[in-house]
């Protein structure tokens, strides 16, 4: 998936805070503001029902290269900066 002009995985399964997010996720988790997460387009017709809530070119480039960054194993976590 190209979001902001950067390459992601296209789902969460290779994600390292997937266990440790998934467990409490909440409007606060770091997940609700991963690209993979709030830009995935729907794939599959049982995917019809998702929709994405930010569009893959309207995400914030800043952010993404920060979330770049953590799925190449720069970093440990994205520092994104309001």
């Amino acid at each position: 998936m190209i979001v902001a002009g950067i390459e992601f995985p296209d789902n969460c399964t290779s994600c390292k805070l997937l266990i440790v997010e998934r467990a409490t996720f909440s409007q606060s988790s770091i997940c609700t503001r991963c690209p993979v997460f709030v830009c995935r387009m729907p794939v599959t017709e049982e995917d019809k029902m998702y929709l994405p809530m930010v569009q893959p070119d309207d995400y914030r480039e800043d952010w993404a290269i920060e979330w770049k960054k953590f799925f190449d194993g720069e970093i440990e976590r994205p520092r994104l900066v309001l």
